[in-house]
């Protein structure tokens, strides 16, 4: 099982095994839907179940069917950036340090996805955080992206909170804003 667009959407377990014994018992499958750094709106994307493999030539290669399925944006991510073909989100924490009761570093990767046409890199500076944090170091760099790709930074960022930040605040990339120089 897999699906075509896995930018979109991933399939686990990627094969089911029907036994004698456990023929009649229905096996589940899970399809998740990603999250990725692209304002795009829906995107339909299909899962195909695959063929058979059995010792009963009854069933030998028989084909699985496709389903069809879409992924629909959280709408989050437009205007992470000063240009509007490039989004930045898909934050994860490399390091995270406790430096003293009121004060957590972290050392973030991010990715980035490019929309318009193709660029030999792209500088992006943090310009604006959520108000309860403080950059420490605020740039990253991004290589060659051709429309639709979605790259990881070459670099990593660093900020500072009063507070433990989930990693799923950062990955979301709500309250960042970047400033972006881009080169031809």
């Amino acid at each position: 099982m897999s699906a075509n667009n896995p930018r979109e959407g991933t399939v686990s377990p990627a094969s089911v095994i029907f036994t004698q014994k456990n023929w009649s018992t229905n096996q589940d499958i899970t399809v998740t839907g990603k999250d990725d750094c692209e304002p795009d709106g829906t995107k339909k994307y299909l899962v195909q179940l695959g063929s058979t493999v059995s010792l009963d030539p009854n069933y030998i290669g028989l084909s699985g069917i496709y389903v069809n399925l879409s992924n629909s944006d959280n709408g989050d991510l437009a205007g992470t950036t000063n240009d509007p073909t490039l989004h930045i989100c898909g934050m994860k924490i490399v390091k995270e340090t406790q430096l003293n009761a009121n004060s957590w570093e972290y050392t973030l990767s991010a990715q980035m996805t490019k929309t318009g046409t193709k660029l030999s890199g792209i500088n992006a500076k943090l310009a604006q955080l959520p108000s309860t944090m403080q950059i420490v170091k605020g740039t990253l760099n991004f290589g060659v992206s051709n429309q639709g790709d979605t790259i990881v930074s070459d670099d990593t960022i660093i900020v500072r909170s009063p507070t433990q930040v989930p990693a799923a605040t950062f990955y979301q990339g709500a309250g960042f804003k970047w400033d972006v120089t881009l080169l031809p």
